[in-house]
């Protein structure tokens, strides 16, 4: 019996519900910007060369990166924490279920 398996990435973009109403968070801190926050929106998988681009989208603004290139970084609490190369970084929360 072949199982298929699937990238985090692609685990991500099937899960991307759990996530759809938390917070992206881009932590790029460099030359004094401040950290920003908005709502995710979506998260979307597409072909990119010979590897793929991964991208959280948000209200106010997208963060992402080639997969081959990109990874993660930490997290904990429903929460992720994504780097690429250079100082490319951002964090992304579950949003919060209502009991």
């Amino acid at each position: 019996m072949s199982e298929q398996r699937q990238t985090i990435w692609e685990q991500l973009v099937a899960k991307k519900e759990e996530w759809i109403g938390g917070k992206l968070e881009d932590t790029d801190t460099s030359f004094g910007a401040k950290p920003a926050r908005t709502t995710i929106t979506d998260m979307t998988l597409r072909p990119n060369g010979q590897g793929q681009f991964f991208t959280v989208h948000g209200k106010k603004f997208d963060c992402g990166f080639n997969t081959r290139y990109g990874g993660i970084a930490g997290g904990g609490d429903g929460m992720l924490r994504l780097g690429s190369y250079g100082l490319l970084a951002f964090n992304i929360t579950k949003k919060r279920w209502r009991k």
